[in-house]
């Protein structure tokens, strides 16, 4: 009777640890920015993907309990990582079977949201610049090297009003 209660727990102990998913730390370990190698270093082959237009999706599942399954998307936008979900449900006849299909909504509203803040926001880089070679032509203008009148004529030139 005890080999078979020192059998089971045993068994219980390992099917704890290989339900220990690849996918479970996804959200920990997988960022913006990173590329479909680095991806699939870390994950594995996704078990789907799908494209549109220069998108792609890339989805897992993964058992991460008894009974309970994690399923990942991550989308892509020129080969590197745009942004992931992550949801977990009941497995259903192991999880391949509970994967929805891609969402591509989500990926509509971040376009939506980037191209709003887009029109939103200045250019802060154009902005910079321009901010900086002021400064510099400033510098010049305080050490003599540029007259006033050469100074008001380059900073014309840099701000567009020429």
């Amino acid at each position: 009777m005890i080999s078979r209660a020192v059998i089971l727990l045993v068994a219980v102990v390992f099917g704890v640890v290989g339900c220990a998913s690849t996918t479970s730390t996804a959200n920990e370990r997988v960022t913006q920015g990173m590329s479909t190698s680095q991806v699939t270093s870390l994950l594995g082959n996704p078990d789907n993907r799908e494209f549109r237009e220069s998108f792609e999706a890339w989805q897992y599942s993964d058992i991460v309990g008894f009974g309970q399954c994690e399923y990942i998307t991550i989308y892509f936008a020129e080969g590197v990582v745009r942004t992931m979900t992550s949801v977990r449900g009941g497995s259903i006849a192991g999880c391949g079977l509970g994967s929805d299909p891609v969402n591509w909504a989500e990926i509509d509203e971040l376009n939506q949201a980037a191209a709003t803040r887009n029109e939103v926001e200045p250019n802060t880089q154009d902005n910079d610049d321009v901010y900086s070679k002021l400064l510099k032509l400033d510098e010049l203008r305080e050490r003599g090297i540029l007259t006033q009148e050469e100074f008001e004529a380059e900073k014309k030139k840099i701000l567009g009003s020429e």
